[in-house]
């Protein structure tokens, strides 16, 4: 029993109402945790991009990869009900040993179009594996469809920031003339 202002209320009271309002348990979001640095970055990068025009915004391709788990997710997840319920089939979740796979596939934008989705072999990205199945094959040569001073932009992953990326992208910069975000 909970006591609120000198009034009684029991625990199915407020399961009731909850479920009255439509309030489940839920597993929380996960986001990326932002530290000052973080803000301050992204702050200078809105400010200084704040009045591009759309000829301003042709020259860039965003690019993005994700990976994408074949079978249930890797959070915990509630399950409600009945007591002596535990053993239906509806109150359990599949599980795969070993994490049952998984497929990364990346994909880029750009004002004037798009880039195919593409499934990159394994599921774990490197900076070698960035380089020889990415940027090699699909930025690099998408690059002439932007323009010569094209800009390509990512979302600063490790494998984007490692330092054999950033050599790469620097021989590329000379090499094809890409502009570095």
């Amino acid at each position: 029993m909970l006591t609120a202002r000198d009034v009684e209320i029991s625990l199915p009271t407020v399961r009731n109402r909850l479920r009255e309002d439509n309030i489940q348990a839920r597993v929380p979001r996960r986001a990326t945790l932002l530290t000052r640095l973080h803000r301050i970055a992204r702050l200078a990068f809105v400010s200084e991009h704040v009045n591009w025009n759309i000829g301003d915004w042709q020259n860039v391709i965003f690019s993005d990869e994700s990976r994408f788990r074949l079978y249930a997710n890797d959070k915990r997840m509630p399950v409600y009900r009945r007591p002596g319920e535990q053993y239906l089939q509806c109150n359990f979740v599949s599980n795969v040993n070993f994490g049952g796979g998984s497929v990364m596939v990346w994909s880029a934008i750009s004002v004037e179009g798009r880039t195919e989705l593409e499934s990159l072999r394994g599921a774990c990205m490197t900076a070698v594996c960035y380089i020889t199945d990415i940027l090699g094959p699909y930025v690099i040569p998408y690059g002439p469809f932007i323009g010569p001073d094209f800009v390509y932009m990512h979302d600063n992953a490790r494998p984007h920031i490692d330092h054999i990326f950033q050599e790469y992208f620097r021989e590329s910069e000379t090499c094809y003339g890409i502009a570095r975000p």
